[in-house]
């Protein structure tokens, strides 16, 4: 693939930046067992790999900006349902968790990687200013979730946390506990103890959490 030539312009830099996180996006999701190499990105993408490093120091900076860029989308929709003047009420957030994150195996598996890679593999300069910018959002939205839903302050940025790492959890034990390639040869029996059905359990466990807010906050 002919690389592309270097953006000088801001927006050019932008459209650049946006076109490799596609790249490692698609690269991912095809084959989200074995991380891409930075040569495999930069034929992806288009561009040649010093350009690709001008954009992102290592592969593993490349996946915690696309699993931010995900969650980014993610908090750009609650925020806007938050604002608008239809009705919203917990089972509306719900249904948009269960959209932008737990029917989204891809994105649960970027981010089960990057949980890990923010404390190991990144600059701590790097994983400073994302978790700052994170944790930015998630105090945005924990606000508007407290003021349109008449919750004590922090209860919505707490349940949102909670929320975060149920899915996140179950998805690993999913994962490591109950396996699709280990369901066939447990027990019955012993079967029943570990997670199966990914996405209906979860949301279970999520609408349990914040129908108790509900009922503690009225």
């Amino acid at each position: 693939m002919i690389a592309k030539a270097r953006a000088l312009r801001d927006e050019d830099k932008l459209e650049r930046r946006r076109q490799i996180l596609n790249a490692a996006e698609r690269l991912f999701m095809g084959r989200p067992e074995a991380l891409a190499s930075m040569d495999e990105l930069a034929e992806a993408a288009g561009v040649a790999k010093g350009t690709l490093y001008l954009y992102f120091p290592s592969k593993e900076e490349v996946l915690v900006a696309l699993h931010e860029r995900h969650m980014a989308g993610f908090f750009e929709k609650l925020q806007a349902a938050l604002a608008s003047k239809r009705a919203f009420a917990v089972d509306d957030l719900l249904a948009l968790g269960r959209k932008e994150i737990t029917e989204q195996p891809a994105r649960l598996s970027l981010a089960s990687f990057v949980v890990g890679l923010t404390e190991r593999n990144i600059p701590p300069e790097s994983a400073l200013a994302f978790k700052m910018r994170m944790g930015e959002r998630l105090l945005a939205a924990g606000q508007a979730i407290d003021a349109r839903l008449g919750f004590q302050p922090g209860e919505g940025t707490r349940l949102l946390n909670a929320s975060y790492a149920l899915a996140i959890g179950m998805w690993q034990l999913k994962g490591c506990m109950g396996a699709d390639r280990y369901q066939h040869l447990l027990d019955a029996k012993v079967a029943r103890a570990f997670i199966k059905e990914y996405p209906a359990e979860t949301s279970a466990a999520i609408a349990t959490l914040w129908a108790g807010a509900a009922r503690r906050n009225r």
